[in-house]
């Protein structure tokens, strides 16, 4: 049987598919990495501006130091979430 080059060239071979998988969920892994340490940085920073608030008061911090105050405050009470029922880890 004789097959053309041009039929050969459309198809897409299994290897081709899994590299390319593999290539899109590299990328997917790295995006999530990156928004992951944004928001480590960004909750680092709220804890920073929290223990300043403890020092030098809340009324002494600008609106662009209550931003960063209000996104650790929130991930700190949507951590107890997970640490409580049914998804803790405790012996029963």
């Amino acid at each position: 049987m004789h097959r053309d080059n041009a039929d050969v060239s459309n198809q897409v071979f299994p290897c081709e598919i899994d590299s390319l998988v593999f290539i899109e969920m590299l990328v997917i892994g790295i995006q999530l990495l990156l928004v992951f340490l944004q928001l480590y940085a960004n909750y680092a920073i709220g804890k920073d501006v929290q223990a300043m608030k403890a020092v030098v008061g809340e009324e002494a911090l600008s609106s662009e130091d209550l931003v960063p105050l209000s996104h650790a405050n929130h991930l700190d009470s949507s951590n107890s979430i997970f640490s409580s029922s049914s998804y803790s880890l405790s012996s029963t």
